[in-house]
């Protein structure tokens, strides 16, 4: 019977198999803080976006000025992000 344990403790078959499933959790978790963390500043420029464009009345060619939404990217771009 002890030899059977000492057998199985020393085995490091499937060693591997958990050294992936770590360093796959760990990319997963890492991905989740980044989603987090650029997640308010997005949906910022989301609604500036939306706000920007919703001016505009397409009909079959696009009626708006686009120096003005260009200008409104490049404000966007420039603003500090208040969190």
């Amino acid at each position: 019977m002890i030899p059977a344990i000492l057998d199985m403790i020393s085995d490091d078959e499937g060693a591997i198999t958990i050294d992936w499933t770590l360093v796959g959790a760990a990319a997963v978790g890492m991905a989740l803080a980044a989603i987090s963390l650029i997640g308010g500043s997005a949906q910022h420029s989301t609604i500036q976006t939306s706000s920007a464009i919703s001016n505009y009345e397409i009909n079959g060619a696009f009626q708006g000025q686009p120096e003005e939404v260009v200008a409104l990217f490049v404000s966007i771009e420039r603003e500090p992000v208040n969190n």
